[in-house]
């Protein structure tokens, strides 16, 4: 069974408006990460108790991305020990600042914050929690105003095209050249068709692959569908796909 090609879901999938999924999960991992760092740094700030700590071991190394490019980081953590009220000692190991890495040796006293009921939790660079999860929550308000544009964006564009070839006016057209739209350095050429109507209105279409588009010809007639509220125009290959 054949998928109708001129549905509202199959348009809006077309448009590839699932791009605004990554954008997405990234607001909605930065806004966690954030919550979770605000959340500590205010128990920091209610409950923490301060004290010394000694420097038992710092390590830097570089580490591979994940879910990158393969790309990798330097990141550094520092181990230190300090004593509990009870007499008993906490070992923590905690990633710090590259400042912090080369201002620092084994045997130096640090001065930390953990949390009384829970001393595997600590902070040593003050401050640096809550900075941390202000930054996060700001990229995820970033990521957020990223999908909300993006999803009104490719809505947009497929409520209109819907529109058109559902309840619009169909004209024919012909073709009077290709540009090519092909972005600096890209490997794939990438070209629009443009195009006069039977109304003498000129259009260009979306890009397309160029190699898909080379089938359409100077001259060829093709179909185009108007918008009946905006009155867009949109070649039916826009709608349907060119392959």
């Amino acid at each position: 069974m054949t998928r109708n090609p001129t549905t509202f879901k199959s348009i809006l999938w077309r448009q590839k408006a699932w791009l605004t999924a990554f954008p997405l999960v990234l607001a909605i991992g930065f806004s966690i990460a954030g919550a979770t760092l605000l959340a500590d740094a205010g128990a920091f700030s209610r409950e923490g108790v301060r004290t010394n700590a000694t420097v038992l071991d710092l390590e830097s190394r570089r580490e591979r991305v994940t879910g990158g490019d393969g790309g990798r980081v330097t990141r550094r953590h520092v181990t230190y020990r300090f004593a509990l009220p009870d007499g008993t000692t906490q070992r923590n190991r905690d990633q710090v600042s590259s400042s912090f890495y080369d201002a620092h040796d084994p045997g130096d006293e640090i001065a930390i914050t953990y949390l009384a009921d829970d001393p595997g939790t600590a902070e040593v660079e003050q401050g640096n929690t809550r900075r941390d999860g202000l930054l996060f929550a700001g990229l995820a308000l970033g990521f957020a105003g990223a999908t909300g544009w993006i999803g009104q964006r490719y809505w947009r564009r497929a409520s209109s095209m819907f529109r058109a070839v559902s309840r619009g006016e169909r004209r024919r057209a012909r073709i009077t050249g290709h540009v090519d739209v092909t972005p600096p350095k890209a490997k794939d050429r990438r070209r629009k068709i443009r195009w006069i109507d039977d109304m003498q209105a000129e259009g260009e279409s979306l890009a397309h692959d160029a190699a898909t588009l080379s089938e359409w010809q100077v001259g060829d007639e093709i179909v185009i569908h108007v918008d009946p509220v905006t009155g867009a125009r949109w070649w039916i290959a826009d709608i349907q796909g060119a392959g």
